[in-house]
C-alpha cells in the first residue's frame, strides 16, 4: 500500500535568470498503517518548497503521523552529489512509538531534533544530529556525529538519558 500523491503547486512559475520553482506539496496516505504489519505510518505529509538553482528550501514541512506530528524546516544545497548539504531544524509533538511499530512501547515523545550533512573528506559523509526528547517517563538529550564511508562510525559527544529511576551519561 503506497500512499496516493497530490501536488497543489501555489502557483509555481519558473523564473529566470535564476530558475526558481516554488510551490506545495501533499502527499496523503489513503491507507496509512504501522510498520509491523507492512505500512507506511503517516497520515499526510506537506511542505512548502522553493527549489533556485541547485539549493531547495523546505519551509512548514508537517509528517502527521498515525499519533504525533512531527513539524519543521530545512535547507539544502546540492552543489554536486558529493557534496550537497542539508541542515534541518524538526519538533517533535505526542509521538507514541507503539504507533509506528508494534514492537516498541508507547510513549509520548515532545522535543527538538536538528540534523546537519556534508561531506567530509571525499568518499565520507558527516551526519550530525542533536536531540532534546522528552517522554512523560523519560527523558533525551543528545549531540552525535555519523560518519558514513568504507568504515561507518557513530561518535556520541555527549548523551544524556534520564528516567524516573535511572540516570546515563557520557
Amino acid at each position: 500500500r503506497l500512499p496516493t500523491a497530490t501536488k497543489k503547486p501555489e502557483a509555481p512559475t519558473l523564473k529566470t535568470p535564476t530558475q526558481a520553482l516554488v510551490g506545495t506539496i501533499s502527499i496523503k496516505n489513503a491507507e496509512p498503517e504501522r510498520l509491523d504489519v507492512n505500512g507506511l505510518p503517516f497520515k499526510q505529509l506537506t511542505a512548502k518548497l522553493q527549489w533556485a538553482g541547485r539549493s531547495l528550501k523546505i519551509a512548514h514541512a508537517r509528517l502527521s503521523l498515525l499519533e504525533g506530528l512531527i513539524e519543521g524546516n530545512g535547507q539544502g544545497d546540492f552543489n554536486l552529489p558529493a557534496q550537497a548539504q542539508l541542515n534541518a531544524k524538526l519538533s517533535v509533538k505526542d509521538v507514541n512509538l507503539l504507533s509506528i511499530d508494534s514492537r516498541l512501547h508507547p510513549t509520548l515523545i515532545n522535543g527538538q531534533i536538528q540534523v546537519q550533512t556534508k561531506e567530509q573528506t571525499k568518499g565520507t559523509r558527516q551526519i550530525d544530529f542533536q536531540a532534546q526528547l522528552n517522554d512523560p517517563f523519560a527523558s533525551l538529550q543528545a549531540d552525535a556525529t555519523l560518519l558514513l564511508g568504507a568504515h561507518p562510525k557513530l561518535q556520541l559527544k555527549t548523551i544524556e538519558l534520564m528516567s524516573e529511576q535511572s540516570q546515563l551519561k557520557a
